[in-house]
């Protein structure tokens, strides 16, 4: 892997994709719009960041 991959692998292991101040979040909007549970739904989101 060279240096500019790991810089960018480094920045996609540390985003977040909720906002858990948010009012809506990302997972809150993958329950609504698959119709998914929230347990699913949070459990995809961290298998995704894994």
């Amino acid at each position: 892997m060279t240096v500019e991959q790991k810089t960018l692998w480094n920045k996609v292991e540390e985003f977040q994709l909720d906002d858990f101040d948010s009012r809506f979040t990302f997972t809150d909007r993958l329950c609504r719009e698959n119709g998914w549970k929230y347990e699913y739904s949070l459990r995809f989101v961290f298998l995704t960041i894994r």
